[in-house]
């Protein structure tokens, strides 16, 4: 790979209005009023009940719910009162689909955010009876599953029957995987793993799917082996559009659903970045955070780059780059 600290990339990827501001991704200029689908989501996430919602923004309970139904045209007044709202517990809107809301501990993402297993507990067998367990570099992952765990209970079978009977392992990528790969089973779920040098048990790669129908994807080597920050949109993008598609649309988990992506020990890394003849060189500052983490929640009709716009942003704001210059050769329509 070519490395250079000649001139960064020149041309927008992203649209010339957004930029970061401070660890949030904003819009400038003309605001998105909140729809009904939205206000409902993200009154479901941050646990108010339409009086709580109602008291707080100071719009009447009987507008709330109307809008909230779809019953009759809401003022646009109304529906700014109650982004205003949201907006004062950090939950932003880009689109008529398309919000994020901050991080939080959740019933279904475990403290340590990044991996799903303690530090050397199995991610579970293989085939063959071998017990894998997960390396211990520094994480790229990405998470999508039901807001509510309470909500998943479409199948009396286990998610493991209705995937294999469907023929959908192909919706199970691992992200920035290279190599063959080994089933895991387990008592809560069943996955894919990157397959372990010979006569080791360590591997590096893993994409898992509990039966409460959260998916769950983890590479913790390409940050380890390049020393770099290595931005590949396409493969977190794949990653997305596959695992919304196969909650969504083949296990039909109810929407909203919750999804979180990051990377981890970024601190003092610089960015490798595609320049304009197609080769990957390091550009700006070294990363002056240790780690950096989007969620979001996602409703049918939002895209993947979309969605995941604002963590790309905010890698490339605290690796000193300007998201709206610095993105010239990627596909921002994927």
């Amino acid at each position: 790979m070519a490395e250079t600290t000649e001139n960064q990339p020149e041309g927008p990827a992203f649209a010339k209005q957004e930029q970061p501001e401070g660890s949030v991704f904003v819009k400038r200029g003309q605001p998105v009023l909140i729809s009904p689908a939205q206000c409902r989501a993200a009154r479901a996430w941050l646990n108010w009940k339409q009086a709580e919602l109602a008291q707080k923004s100071g719009v009447g309970l009987s507008a709330l719910k109307d809008f909230e139904a779809g019953n009759r045209r809401t003022q646009n007044s109304i529906r700014a009162q109650l982004q205003e709202t949201f907006e004062a517990a950090r939950v932003r809107f880009f689109s008529p689909h398309t919000i994020t809301v901050p991080t939080r501990e959740g019933p279904l993402w475990e403290n340590s955010l990044s991996r799903f297993r303690p530090t050397a507990e199995a991610l579970g067998l293989t085939d063959d009876g071998r017990r894998v367990v997960l390396d211990n570099g520094p994480a790229t992952w990405l998470k999508i599953g039901p807001l509510e765990e309470a909500n998943f209970h479409r199948y009396g079978t286990s998610i493991k029957t209705e995937i294999l009977s469907k023929n959908l392992l192909s919706l199970l990528p691992m992200i920035f995987y290279i190599g063959d790969a080994d089933f895991l089973l387990s008592n809560d779920g069943f996955g894919y793993s990157r397959t372990p040098p010979r006569n080791t048990f360590i591997t590096d790669t893993v994409t898992f799917i509990f039966e409460n129908g959260t998916l769950w994807s983890i590479n913790t080597q390409i940050l380890k082996e390049v020393g770099t920050i290595p931005l590949i949109p396409s493969d977190l993008v794949k990653a997305f559009t596959n695992f919304t598609a196969l909650l969504d649309r083949y296990l039909e988990v109810p929407l909203p659903l919750r999804w979180q992506i990051g990377m981890e020990q970024l601190k003092g890394r610089r960015l490798l970045m595609l320049n304009s003849t197609g080769q990957f060189a390091q550009y700006g500052r070294e990363c002056n955070v240790e780690r950096v983490v989007s969620e979001g929640l996602y409703e049918r009709g939002d895209g993947p780059y979309a969605s995941l716009r604002p963590f790309f942003a905010e890698i490339l704001a605290r690796c000193g780059l300007d998201p709206v210059q610095d993105m010239k050769g990627y596909d921002t329509n994927i």
